[in-house]
């Protein structure tokens, strides 16, 4: 279970990995620091995902040991009420206080109207996909199915590489490459949300 659970942790990072790759084909160094800037908070999302799948998650697993499958259902449906709950607090909190958030990270005249495009997809719009995406895979993981969840998890990575280049590079306009790589993290992330639900629909227990 070791491998689907690292690879599915370091795809995480590809998110970020990939946009800023992109982004800097445009050779624009403002569009660059925008997107490194909003890193801390997609990575803030990230942490709030786990408090409730790596928890709830363990849990879980331990009431299906002891055969109480019923409350292991309830604790696994409180863990994503309570991820759900906290992603739409934290998306709100993250569009309130935009700019002065963005502000106390270091952004500046020349990098806040990017970083406003690029976190108003990847954390207000896209926060909460994002967190319940990670922790249903934290939860598929912890009881058996790490090869389902990494699969979800690698597959959405592999698709925002897929996406970055259309949305930043075809379809939007010159200027808005950070809001393609904005809007390619949130689908690659609706998609892996689908398939974890997709997934926890047909499992045994």
């Amino acid at each position: 279970m070791a491998l689907p659970t690292i690879m599915s942790q370091l795809v995480t990072l590809v998110y970020n990995i990939a946009d800023t790759w992109f982004i800097g084909r445009t050779k624009n160094p403002y569009m660059v620091a925008a997107s490194s800037l909003v890193l801390t908070i997609f990575l803030l999302a990230t942490a709030i995902s786990n408090i409730f799948g790596v928890g709830g998650g363990s849990l879980t697993v331990r009431l299906l040991g002891q055969k109480q499958e019923d409350e292991a259902e309830r604790v696994a449906s409180y863990s994503l009420a309570m991820a759900a709950g906290s992603a739409l607090f934290y998306s709100l909190l993250c569009l309130v206080f935009m700019d002065p958030l963005l502000r106390l990270l270091g952004a500046s005249d020349h990098t806040i109207g990017y970083a406003r495009q690029y976190l108003l997809l990847v954390s207000v719009i896209g926060g909460l996909p994002t967190v319940l995406s990670v922790t249903m895979g934290s939860l598929l993981r912890n009881i058996g199915f790490s090869r389902e969840a990494g699969f979800g998890l690698s597959m959405g990575g592999i698709l925002n590489t897929l996406l970055d280049p259309l949305f930043m590079f075809v379809i939007l306009p010159d200027g808005y490459q950070v809001m393609g790589a904005g809007l390619a993290t949130m689908l690659s992330n609706v998609v892996t949300l689908s398939w974890c639900i997709a997934t926890s629909a047909h499992l045994p227990y």
